[in-house]
C-alpha cells in the first residue's frame, strides 16, 4: 500500500510535462536565452529618434534615465520581462505575436509587442517581417523591418533588410551573412549603415514651410555604422551557447539650426554591448549563468561659441552577470533568476548648457536583483498559478542621487529596496494562443509615511499574450 502511495505522488507531482507557456517549442530540448536583451538594444541603437529625447539625448541607449521613470520602473520591467525559456523559443522559431503588458504609473502601461512572420519565396529564398512595438518610459516607437533572404547552399545565405519609418531620416539598410551547421552551430554577422538617406533628405527635401521640429537638422560627417554578430551553438545538445554583440563605431553628426547660421553642436559617440549566456538541459532542469555588458560614449562640443562654448563628455556602463534555473515537474516548475549588476553613469567637461544635467558628475549604482517563484498546474497544465517573490536592491551615492533626481525629475534614483509578491494566473487557451494575468503586492512599503499617498495592497497588475500563426 505505501509503495503504491508513493508511486501515485511521485507520478502525480514529478513526473516532467511540457513547458505549459512556451508555445513556439520546436527543439528536442528545453534551453533559455537572454537573447531579448540584444533585440532591444539593436532597436533602440537603429530608432533612436523614437527613444525619448529623440537622438540628441544624452544619457545613453540601454539603460536610460527619462523624466518618465517612476520609483519603482525597474522593478516593473523586471517583473514583467519575458522568461528566458520563452526567449529561446520566441528567437529560435516564433512565428506569431508575443507581447507583454504592465501599470508603471497610475494612468499608464509599459507595453512591448513583437510580431514575426515568414514567407517561403522558393526552395532558396524567403521574405520576413518584422515588428516591434514599445511604449514606455524610455520609448514610443513602431519599429518595422523587411527581411530578404537567399540561400546559397544548405549552409550559406545572405540577407538583406529595410527598415520602415515615419522619419525618412530614420530609415537603416543591412547586409548579412549567415553561416549553420548542425555540429558547429550558427554564425550570424551583419552590417548596417544607419540613417543612409539622412544628408540627401536634408539637400533636395521639399518643405516650404518650416516646421518647429524642421528648425534643427542633423547632418552626418560620416556614414553611422552599425556592426551585428551572433553565434549559437547546436540546440539539440544538453548544453546552448548564445553569444550575440553589437558595436556602433564613432558616430559624427552635426546639428545645425536653419535659423541661426552660427549654431553648432557636434557629436562624436560610440556604442558597444555584448550578451551571453549558456543553458544546460539535463534531467528536468534547465538552468545556467549569463553575462552582459554594454558601453556608450558621448563627446558633444562647439566650435562656434552658439549654443555654448568648449564641450562635454557622457559615459555610461552597465556590466550584469547572473543565473537562472527552471524545472518542470508535473505539478510545479519551480524557478529563479539572480543577477548582480554595477552601473555608471559619468559626465565631465567645460559647459553642460545643453546638457540633460547642467553640471559635471560621477553615477555609481550597484544591483542586485532576484526573481524567484513556482507554478502549480492544473487540468494537465492548462492552467497554472504561478507564485514569484522580486526584489530590486541598489546601493548608491546620495549626494549625486539628488544631482540626478532634480535634473531629471524622476523619483527612480530614490528608493534603495523595492519588492513585491506576485500571483500571475497561466493558461493555454488553445494549442496556438497563450495568455498570463497577473497582479503584484506591495510588501516594501515604500509608501509609508507618505500623506499624499494612501497604503496599499496591490502594487500594478501585468500581462502576456502569445499567440501562433
Amino acid at each position: 500500500m505505501k509503495k503504491k502511495l508513493f508511486l501515485l505522488i511521485f507520478t502525480s507531482i514529478f513526473l516532467p510535462i511540457e513547458i505549459y507557456s512556451q508555445i513556439f517549442n520546436c527543439s528536442n530540448r528545453k534551453h533559455a536565452t537572454t537573447y531579448d536583451w540584444t533585440t532591444k538594444n539593436r532597436v533602440q541603437i537603429l530608432d533612436r529618434s523614437h527613444s525619448y529625447g529623440g537622438d540628441s539625448y544624452d544619457r545613453g541607449f540601454a539603460t536610460v534615465f527619462t523624466p518618465l521613470l517612476t520609483r519603482e520602473y525597474e522593478l516593473d520591467m523586471f517583473t514583467y520581462q519575458a522568461e528566458f525559456t520563452d526567449a529561446y523559443n520566441w528567437n529560435k522559431c516564433g512565428t506569431g505575436l508575443r507581447t507583454n503588458f504592465g501599470s508603471y504609473i497610475k494612468s499608464k502601461l509599459a507595453t512591448y509587442s513583437e510580431v514575426q512572420h515568414a514567407v517561403k519565396l522558393s526552395s532558396i529564398s524567403s521574405f520576413n517581417i518584422n515588428l516591434v512595438l514599445q511604449q514606455d518610459g524610455r520609448a514610443d516607437r513602431a519599429f518595422l523591418e523587411f527581411i530578404y533572404t537567399i540561400s546559397f547552399s544548405e549552409n550559406h545565405s545572405l540577407y538583406l533588410t529595410q527598415t520602415l519609418s515615419d522619419e525618412k531620416k530614420d530609415l537603416d539598410f543591412t547586409a548579412g551573412y549567415n553561416f549553420t551547421n548542425d555540429k558547429l552551430g550558427a554564425l550570424d554577422l551583419g552590417i548596417t549603415a544607419q540613417n543612409f538617406i539622412n544628408n540627401l533628405v536634408n539637400d533636395v527635401g521639399n518643405s516650404t514651410v518650416k516646421r518647429i521640429r524642421d528648425i534643427f537638422e542633423v547632418n552626418n560627417r560620416n556614414i553611422p555604422l552599425f556592426l551585428y554578430s551572433r553565434y549559437t551553438s547546436n540546440p539539440d545538445n544538453f548544453w546552448y551557447l548564445d553569444v550575440s554583440s553589437g558595436y556602433q563605431p564613432t558616430k559624427k553628426v552635426d546639428r545645425l539650426s536653419n535659423n541661426d547660421p552660427d549654431y553648432l553642436v557636434s557629436d562624436d559617440e560610440d556604442i558597444f554591448f555584448i550578451n551571453s549566456s549558456l543553458s544546460f538541459s539535463l534531467l528536468n532542469f534547465t538552468f545556467g549563468p549569463y553575462f552582459y555588458y554594454d558601453r556608450s560614449y558621448l563627446d558633444r562640443s562647439s566650435d562656434t561659441g552658439n549654443p555654448f562654448n568648449g564641450f562635454y563628455t557622457t559615459e555610461q556602463k552597465l556590466q550584469r552577470i547572473g543565473l537562472f534555473g527552471y524545472a518542470y515537474f508535473k505539478r510545479f516548475t519551480p524557478q529563479i533568476k539572480l543577477s548582480f549588476e554595477d552601473f555608471s553613469d559619468i559626465q565631465s567637461g567645460s559647459d553642460f548648457t545643453t546638457s540633460t544635467v547642467d553640471q559635471a558628475f560621477s553615477y555609481k549604482e550597484d544591483r542586485a536583483l532576484l526573481n524567484i517563484g513556482n507554478a502549480f498546474h492544473l487540468f494537465d497544465s492548462k492552467l497554472s498559478i504561478l507564485v514569484r517573490y522580486l526584489s530590486f536592491l541598489r546601493t548608491n551615492d546620495p549626494s549625486t542621487t539628488r544631482i540626478l533626481t532634480k535634473a531629471l525629475q524622476t523619483e527612480s534614483f530614490i528608493y534603495p529596496a523595492q519588492r513585491r509578491a506576485t500571483i500571475t494566473f497561466q493558461a493555454t487557451l488553445h494549442k496556438d494562443v497563450y495568455f498570463e494575468l497577473g497582479v503584484g503586492f506591495d510588501i516594501d512599503k515604500d509608501n509609508k509615511g507618505n500623506p499624499n499617498i494612501p497604503d496599499r495592497i496591490f502594487d500594478k497588475g501585468y500581462g502576456k499574450l502569445l499567440l501562433s500563426f
